[in-house]
């Protein structure tokens, strides 16, 4: 067997670019020494090592992207709760408040629908910049009171394509102080 040739499959393994069985492969399939053969050869290992690598990576690109499906599925599921665990205390406290007497009830529907106002534009800003929702998709999310903010304004809200977009009609809101970008 030639020097040369085992010399560079050994380095080869050495690297951890062929198996023990290439090794042994190549080991026992030695030519003569014959240069064009031997650059044959190894242009042709390298061929195997570029495709092995590739499909290594392809591999690797594919588990990551799962992953990432995985986490993106779970994000989305537990938002979805949270959502609807506010929905379902907001609901519960409208109901109490409106057993108030009419002052307290003023003020509580007041301070309530206020947070909850801010509550439906910072749901809305994060479906659209972070989860990239389509309009119909972000209503369900919102909690379904409103105190300053109309119905009208919150579908122009959703309806927007960008987020500059909706920042402008946020800055034309009584809430435009409170997202204010100073």
């Amino acid at each position: 067997m030639n020097y040369i040739y085992i010399n560079t499959k050994t380095a080869g393994l050495k690297r951890k670019l062929f198996t023990q069985g290439d090794f042994a492969r190549f080991a026992t399939s030695a030519q003569p020494y014959n240069p064009l053969d031997i650059i044959q050869n190894y242009l042709n290992d390298i061929d195997k090592i570029l495709i092995s690598i590739h499909e290594r990576n392809i591999k690797q690109y594919l588990s990551l992207y799962k992953l990432k499906i995985n986490i993106s599925h779970s994000l989305k599921q537990n938002f979805e709760r949270s959502v609807n665990q506010d929905v379902d205390y907001y609901t519960k406290l409208m109901k109490l408040t409106n057993t108030l007497d009419n002052k307290n009830k003023r003020v509580l529907k007041k301070i309530n629908g206020m947070e909850i106002d801010l509550e439906n534009i910072m749901r809305i800003f994060r479906l659209k910049k972070y989860y990239e929702f389509e309009p119909d998709y972000i209503y369900p999310f919102l909690i379904p009171y409103n105190h300053k903010l109309s119905p009208e304004i919150t579908r122009n809200m959703i309806k927007v394509k960008s987020i500059e977009e909706l920042s402008k009609i946020i800055a034309n809101t009584k809430y435009s102080k409170v997202f204010d970008q100073e």
